[in-house]
């Protein structure tokens, strides 16, 4: 299975503001005064072209190039900024207390600017002594900035303040680069003694205080209601034992100690297997047709077949499928599943533990089911089958028809993600934005001919009904320049396909990140929304909260809810309690089953024991 790492969040907003307590006042992200371009020295294996570094010789994959700054930070308040130019390219910029070579791992405060690509976006690792603490994403012409005030190091991009480093800084500091691929390169890097603010300091009033979200008490169960949690009251609920609760053995029920849903916790990674377990992701459903089974997957063991009680169903040595084969459950069998080796389609029997051959598309070398996040469709019988990593065509199964087929190549984009729609029609996220056939989310027929486009943007989606039976998408806000009121600061939209109308599901804000799923039989009416804060620290581990972590703490934050397709109802059900130990599996990427009765969602609950580590949980939505 691929690793997906990164958060894709692009802010078209004015910068957060950080409260601080003991000043009584709030300060927005600063920007570095008396700024000085870097004179270079120590070069090796790179070239300076005006104010761009670049590496020009060396291998393609190795730390044998880079350069350190004649200027020294030697006291106090500074900074160090600069531009990243491109996102293919992998290179580390730093500060560092005693420079030695081209050691990424020896700087003491550095962004690790990746060739990596999730979803559309790049991540930037910030790395101290080559520890990974957090990351984001980022652009060509993205500017990063490593702060230093009040003895404090912050890092922010494009003026944006995202992690705060809990190291104390060391003196002297001088500025480092060490650049990875050929042709990688860093621009405008200066170096500046002291701070100012960006903006003007604003006092905290009464006023100011009272708009700020009150943190509630634990809210009372709804004895009405046909389903767990409880509806969305836009308060602040924090778990009292959040840095202590740690989750039961496999198996056991028990509830989420704010909402009140009942949970079990289905494996035991590190017990069972040594191994990280998780589900795939948000938009491909883990539950079988009658939600009874669930597939989920262990990093280095591979799939396995679990029942709701976690009890393994068809262990990973008997399965034997690895993490990219993309197994799909049948939209008709509930003990039949589909997932692709090389160039074929195959299909696997839970019942009789046997494997078989659908169809090998003998055109191509390998197949993937849309790129990667596509599920069957609604019907169960149409799935998009994408050969060689560019021959997009819909696969019917009752028919054995491959449709026409398209190359993506040919269109425009660099990348692009197919999608079955509700109404077997196709639809397309493209890595360009704006306006266009080739651009955005846009809706297509079977054949490949263009309808309309859904969005000049995308984002994190699921396609699914509306309550009404219309086709819609619900997409993340985050990358919407002109959203639809109540989504101004990030949110979860609803579009419709027929006219491309958009509609606020739920609002957020840009500390955020999210995922969404629907998942839907026709007949679902909910969509789940999980959410983690990426910007607060309220998700970091208990030894990296911040002092003022509960303060910090936003609505939703860091919480699994389920809204109405209609947008009429909004339930919160758990706090995922995962936290940022690792790369982009902290994230619970929750996920619906197709009757809307349970979720799934991964959790490392704050323990670290292997890379990316993380467990699976159920959710149980309907009350008995």
């Amino acid at each position: 299975m691929k690793k997906l790492f990164a958060l894709t969040l692009t802010v078209c907003a004015a910068v957060w503001l950080l409260l601080i307590g003991c000043s009584a006042q709030r300060r927005t992200a600063a920007v570095a005064a008396n700024a000085e371009i870097v004179a270079w020295v120590n070069q090796v294996n790179c070239t300076l072209a005006g104010t761009t570094l670049k590496k020009t010789r060396g291998r393609n994959d190795a730390a044998d190039a880079g350069a350190s700054s004649r200027q020294k930070l030697n006291a106090g308040d500074g900074s160090l900024e600069f531009t990243a130019l491109e996102t293919d390219k992998e290179r580390y910029v730093g500060l560092s207390a005693a420079p030695a070579g081209l050691e990424a791992e020896t700087m003491d405060f550095a962004l690790h600017l990746t060739g990596l690509a999730a979803r559309g976006a790049f991540v930037a690792e910030v790395r101290e002594w080559g520890r990974y603490k957090a990351e984001t994403a980022y652009t060509a012409k993205t500017v990063f900035r490593i702060a230093v005030a009040n003895g404090i190091v912050s890092y922010y991009k494009n003026d944006e303040e995202f992690y705060v480093s809990k190291t104390k800084p060391l003196y002297p500091l001088t500025v480092d680069v060490t650049l990875i691929n050929l042709g990688a390169t860093v621009s405008n890097v200066n170096l500046a003694q002291g701070v100012i603010a960006k903006g003007k300091l604003v006092p905290v009033s009464a006023s100011t205080v009272a708009s700020q979200p009150a943190v509630a008490p634990p809210p009372k169960a709804e004895a009405n209601s046909p389903y767990y949690g409880i509806a969305d009251d836009n308060k602040i609920y924090i778990p009292a034992d959040y840095t202590s609760f740690l989750p039961p053995a496999v198996g056991v029920k028990y509830h989420d100690t704010v909402f009140g849903t009942p949970l079990v916790r289905l494996t035991n990674g590190l017990a069972q297997f040594n191994d990280s377990v998780h589900h795939e992701y948000a938009t491909m459903s883990p539950f079988n047709q009658d939600s009874s089974l669930i597939l989920a997957h262990a990093d280095h063991n591979g799939y396995m077949v679990l029942d709701r009680s976690g009890k393994l169903v068809v262990p990973p040595d008997q399965l034997v499928l690895g993490g990219s084969c993309e197994p799909r459950w049948s939209g008709k069998d509930p003990n039949v599943f589909y997932y692709h080796n090389e160039n074929r389609l195959m299909k696997f029997d839970v019942i009789k533990r046997q494997k078989a051959p659908v169809r090998t598309f003998a055109q191509y070398q390998k197949i993937t089911f849309g790129g990667g996040e596509c599920d069957i469709s609604e019907d169960g019988d149409h799935l998009m089958i994408v050969g060689d990593d560019r021959h997009a065509a819909l696969y019917t199964f009752s028919t054995d028809n491959l449709a026409k087929t398209v190359d993506l190549n040919m269109l425009g984009s660099e990348w692009v993600e197919v999608y079955v729609t509700a109404n077997n029609n196709i639809m397309m996220r493209w890595g360009g934005e704006g306006v266009g056939k080739h651009k955005g989310m846009a809706l297509y027929d079977k054949d490949f001919n263009f309808i309309r486009q859904i969005a000049p943007f995308g984002g994190h989606s699921d396609q699914g009904r509306d309550l009404n039976g219309d086709e819609v998408v619900f997409v993340g806000a985050y990358r919407d320049t002109a959203p639809p009121p109540g989504c101004e600061n990030n949110g979860v939209e609803k579009i419709r396909l027929s006219d491309a109308k958009r509609t606020c599901l739920v609002p957020l804000n840009w500390d955020a990140e999210l995922h969404v799923s629907s998942n839907s039989n026709g007949k679902n009416p909910w969509v789940l929304v999980s959410v983690t804060d990426t910007k607060k620290g309220t998700a970091a581990a208990n030894a990296d909260l911040p002092p003022d972590w509960q303060r910090r703490w936003g609505v939703r934050f860091n919480e699994v809810m389920m809204v109405k397709a209609d947008g009429s109802e909004r339930r919160r059900l758990a706090h995922h309690r995962s936290r940022t130990l690792s790369s982009y599996w902290y994230q619970p990427h929750a996920s619906i089953s197709k009757d809307g009765k349970y979720a799934v969602f991964s959790s490392n609950f704050g323990i670290n024991p292997l890379k990316d580590y993380t467990d699976v949980f159920l959710l149980e939505l309907n009350k008995p």
